[in-house]
């Protein structure tokens, strides 16, 4: 395996946008030299400082005179001839030449601005609200820290959630230059007070020149952070009481009398000094009225009621008082039932009687009578008897000679009188005298003519043979009609045709186009009878001869004057001696148009399998000798023979893309990558041959790309497939090891005065060695270096108390294993 080391210079660890994983970059420095225009003498160097520079905040730049003159005076007082700054401003050097010439150059090195985000050096934010901080430049890279304390920690704009004051840092990266800056977030806690109010309704209160109405929670911020009050409104509303009373004539209420029903209202204070409402349901009762059931008595009778006797149908109404002192009324009704009266009649026959209310009646009459009751009233019987009359009836009957009817409970057959006797509807006697007529049979002769297959149906019965028969038909006028029939059946002979057709014509036979050879049966009608017709058709078949040719691919045929290509059918006919068509076809047929071969490659095995798609009349040779339609390629170009017994014959010439050098391709090992730390990977081969997948993406920097980046979140395995253009693939993996170093602790404030020893010290267990501790200033300058983890800062430059804010801290050190690593972080200083 091959793996490429990138030497980077670590400044600062950024957050890559989108990533949100760790990995570190290198800070570009432009090394500026001056080159000296060199002669034969001495004397005739040049000074040239350059063009002026703009550059990053805290880059470093060396300036060179040339190494060819005798002295040096640089207006910062140095006398070397390279100067190295990192300060903006005009930088003028003077040089003295080995022939006493003195030269003076100058050059301006001016801050790009562009790269600096310039943030405000302090933001007042009130407790429990969001500020919103941004960079308005284009920059490449932004991340704040502490990432905890903003919404976003990788985005231009981000808002700021904390509880407690704090230094915000911003690292950016734009053109790439990485600069920084501090900003001091000062959280001003607010003043709180909380209020209730309870008002009527319908009343408003005026609360810091805001009117109010309704009930709700309502919150004013008195300028800036200086006070948030919080007011609990309460509408009271009125209170209402209901009362319902009754009265008969009047009611008095607050000293008013009342004589109608209705809802009356009185408005009185409550407690809270609201209004108070009274609502008065009154209900007028109306007089009590009972009706009693209505009493009936017979009509003649009389009853008696309070002291008086009534014969007549009256109404009585009293006068009472009821329980709530209203008047009551009684009512008492007297009805008179009507006398019943109903009719009763008698039939009697002929010297018949009947008992009726104690006598015996034996003739007509009308006559009346009181019926009494047990219970209730008299009833009134209008009676009437009759005498019912003795019937006599006549009746004429006729029947058939031999049949019968049945008369006075007797089957009779002659001709006479007969009497019957029957009880009438009153159950009195009746006679009926019958007249009975005997009726003679009909005679009759006919002659019918059938065709052969028809048949007569005379009662019932079938005849279709010729021959003399009698049939009784009954009803036909009256009686039975006796028939004597002579049948005549007419035979006819069918008759045969023969008919003869050329194929693909017709005949009109039995309204019907007859196209093929068949045997038609049909009934043709004459004057008398239909007659059958059998009608034999033959089709005179056509003659047809083909014949074949064979031609090769793209080649041609003359027939019939004409060239022919390709595939071709051609149908010619000729009249024969019947009068017929004959039909000649001449078929053409082409070899088909041959393919090149189709390639496979075998990648695992390094060769080419080459298939042909052709029929097997084909005779194959390929240069390797096999003659299937299956071989295996390995050198290119390569060719194939193909031969038809048609006499056709091709050549085809084959080329192919060579396999991949397999001892070319990259080779991967395992890697142990610090936590939140970044390895370069690279691939060496042509982007135009290959096409590369990293697995899994989410640990790449780039699915696709050769030169690649390794991110170090998670114990994994990293999986690669490549494909080079012949579409051939080759799949390696290898694991990556993740390695925790949070065993090193960075306090990330110091406040000299309350600090151990007064000093900025961290914590490294024993088992690292410390190779080098560096802390710099926002600005990137270093401000202390040390090879030994228990020596401190004790937060002075040059003896002299370095300013509050943030700054860098960095250490170098080696494992158990030897192998170099380093940790960064940052604190904040406060005086």
């Amino acid at each position: 395996m091959k793996v490429v080391v990138f030497i980077l210079i670590i400044l600062t660890p950024y957050i890559c946008p989108g990533q949100g994983q760790y990995f570190r970059e290198h800070k570009p420095i432009h090394l500026l030299q001056n080159e000296l225009r060199m002669s034969g003498d001495n004397c005739n160097h040049v000074l040239e400082l350059g063009p002026d520079i703009k550059k990053c905040r805290k880059e470093e730049v060396v300036l060179k005179a040339g190494k060819n003159f005798v002295s040096y005076y640089w207006n910062v007082l140095s006398t070397d001839s390279i100067l190295t700054t990192s300060a903006p401003g005009t930088y003028v050097v003077r040089v003295v030449d080995s022939c006493g010439k003195e030269q003076v150059d100058s050059i301006f090195i001016a801050i790009d601005s562009s790269t600096i985000p310039f943030m405000p050096d302090k933001i007042e934010i009130c407790e429990e609200t969001l500020a919103g901080i941004e960079v308005v430049k284009p920059l490449e890279l932004i991340q704040w820290l502490p990432a905890d304390k903003v919404t976003c920690d990788t985005c231009a704009h981000t808002s700021i959630a904390s509880d407690s004051s704090f230094y915000l840092i911003t690292v950016t990266l734009y053109k790439g230059c990485i600069d920084s800056d501090t900003t001091f977030i000062d959280i001003k806690p607010l003043a709180k007070r909380f209020q209730e109010i309870s008002i009527c309704q319908g009343q408003s209160i005026d609360f810091y020149d805001q009117i109010l109405n309704e009930s709700g929670t309502y919150t004013f911020n008195k300028g800036a952070c200086d006070s948030l009050i919080t007011l609990d409104l309460k509408v009271a509303l009125p209170s209402t009481t209901n009362l319902f009373q009754t009265f008969c004539d009047s009611f008095i209420w607050n000293e008013v009398i009342y004589k109608q029903p209705g809802t009356y209202t009185s408005i009185l204070k409550n407690a809270l000094g609201c209004d108070s409402i009274i609502v008065l349901q009154l209900e007028q009762l109306q007089p009590d009225t009972t009706i009693l059931p209505i009493q009936y008595f017979c009509e003649g009778d009389s009853v008696f009621f309070i002291d008086s006797w009534y014969l007549f149908p009256t109404t009585i109404i009293s006068r009472r008082v009821n329980q709530y002192g209203c008047d009551s009324f009684i009512v008492n009704s007297f009805e008179i039932i009507d006398r019943v009266q109903m009719k009763e009649e008698y039939f009697l026959c002929n010297g018949d009687s009947a008992f009726v209310n104690g006598k015996w009646f034996s003739n007509e009459e009308t006559f009346v009578y009181l019926k009494k009751a047990e219970q209730g009233c008299d009833t009134l019987i209008d009676a009437r008897i009759y005498i019912a009359p003795t019937y006599f009836n006549e009746a004429n009957y006729a029947i058939c000679q031999n049949d019968s009817v049945f008369l006075n409970n007797q089957w009779q057959k002659s001709a006479g009188i007969y009497t019957q006797e029957f009880k009438s509807i009153y159950g009195c006697d009746s006679t009926v005298e019958i007249s009975l007529d005997v009726l003679p049979s009909i005679q009759k002769k006919e002659n019918y003519f059938l065709c052969e297959g028809d048949t007569l149906v005379l009662n019932d019965v079938k005849y279709f043979k010729s021959g003399t028969y009698e049939a009784s038909i009954p009803g036909l006028e009256g009686c039975d009609t006796i028939f004597t029939i002579t049948l005549n059946v007419i035979t006819n002979e069918p008759i045969t045709e023969f008919f003869t057709i050329c194929e693909g014509d017709s005949l009109f036979v039995n309204n019907e186009w007859i196209k093929d050879s068949r045997q038609i049966i049909y009934t043709k009608q004459t004057e008398q009878c239909p007659v059958k017709v059998i009608a034999n058709v033959d089709v005179a078949v056509k003659f047809e001869d083909t014949m074949f040719y064979n031609i090769c691919f793209n080649d041609s045929i003359l027939l019939y004057d004409q060239w022919f290509y390709g595939d071709t059918i051609i149908t010619r006919s000729i009249q024969s001696a019947l009068g017929c068509d004959s039909i000649f076809t001449f078929i053409v047929k082409s070899t088909e148009l041959i393919q090149p071969p189709i390639l496979t490659p075998n990648c695992d095995s390094g060769y080419y399998e080459a298939k042909l798609e052709i029929d097997h009349h084909w005779d194959i040779l390929w240069d390797n000798g096999d003659t299937s339609q299956t071989t295996k390629l390995y050198e290119s170009p390569s060719f194939v023979n193909l031969k038809h017994p048609f006499g056709c014959a091709f050549t085809f010439s084959v080329y192919f893309e060579p396999f991949p050098d397999l001892n070319n391709l990259p080779t991967f090992s395992d890697l142990i990558i610090q936590d939140r730390d970044s390895v370069p990977v690279s691939i060496p081969l042509n982007s135009k041959d290959w096409k590369v997948d990293w697995f899994p993406p989410e640990l790449m920097r780039c699915d696709h790309c050769f030169d690649n980046w390794i991110y170090g979140v998670q114990d994994a395995k990293i999986s690669v497939l490549l494909q080079d253009k012949i579409g051939c693939n080759y799949f390696f993996d290898f694991n990556v090891t993740i390695e925790s170093n949070d065993d090193i602790l960075f306090p990330n404030a110091f406040l000299p005065e309350s600090y151990s020893n007064g000093k900025y010290i961290f914590y490294m267990p024993e088992k690292y060695n410390l190779l080098e501790f560096n802390i710099f200033d926002r600005w990137g300058n270093k401000v202390f270096q040390s090879m030994n983890d228990k020596e401190g800062w004790d937060g002075t430059i040059a003896g002299h108390p370095s300013e509050q804010g943030v700054y860098i801290v960095q250490i170098k050190y080696t494992m158990d294993e030897g192998k170099e690593r380093s940790r960064t972080g940052s604190f904040v200083l406060f005086r």
